[in-house]
């Protein structure tokens, strides 16, 4: 018994071109997926960094003298400021900071300690 052939005219062509549709679909998928993810990466580095500015903010404010937490030119003299600027030493443009140090309160519990609440908070 012989075996049936079953040979189209462009049988080849036609599985060429949807073989190379399909190798282009799967490689524009890979380059979406890649280049999203390298901008995720970007994105949390300028994050962390906004963070490492604001930690190092907090611990200027923490080594400064109580009383002069509200002079304008002591926190100049440090480079800090109160109200909202712009962060230079990040890397994305669009962050910015700013230091709240609230009203100051006594401590009940020991002795009578004046304290004062503060925030950093960098927002991007």
């Amino acid at each position: 018994m012989r075996k049936p052939r079953y040979k189209l005219k462009g049988l080849m062509l036609l599985t060429t071109v949807v073989a190379v549709a399909a190798w282009i679909l799967l490689a524009g998928g890979v380059f979406l997926t890649q280049s999203s993810q390298f901008q995720m990466l970007v994105a949390n580095r300028s994050e962390e960094q906004a963070k490492q500015y604001a930690e190092v903010d907090v611990n200027l404010l923490q080594l400064m003298d109580y009383t002069k937490l509200t002079d304008a030119s002591a926190l100049a003299s440090h480079k800090l400021h109160l109200n909202r600027a712009q962060i230079q030493t990040v890397d994305a443009p669009d962050w910015e900071d700013e230091i709240s140090i609230g009203s100051e309160q006594t401590a009940t519990s020991g002795g009578g300690i004046p304290l004062r609440n503060g925030q950093h908070l960098p927002q991007g």
